[in-house]
């Protein structure tokens, strides 16, 4: 099973511009990240606004932290990949890597 971890008022992403669960604009406003893997290994999947962050938190309050999610019905939207340079990937690995080295000091 995948573990997701949703880090409350995390550090501003400069590279995120809208919310990646309901694409409102969030460039210099407060962000979650939802984070996927073991902890001390998970990555940033996503940044999110802060009421994705309070819906997440209000679906696990009703189901409880064990939960699988099965979703039925129209299958979800395909997004378009986001364009991303060589400049970009190396910023978000070496982040990756500084919040890494961040938490096991």
């Amino acid at each position: 099973m995948t573990l997701v971890t949703l880090q409350r008022l995390a550090p501003a992403s400069p590279d995120a511009s809208t919310c990646g669960l309901c694409d409102a604009p969030i460039g210099g406003t407060t962000q979650d990240d939802l984070l996927v893997g073991q902890p001390g290994t998970a990555e940033v999947r996503a940044v999110i606004c802060t009421r994705c962050g309070d819906a997440v938190v209000r679906l696990v309050e009703v189901c409880g932290s064990q939960m699988n999610v099965l979703i039925k019905g129209d299958a979800p939207r395909k997004r378009p990949a986001p364009k991303t340079t060589e400049l970009e990937e190396t910023r978000h690995r070496l982040s990756r890597e500084a919040e890494s080295l961040g938490r096991s000091a």
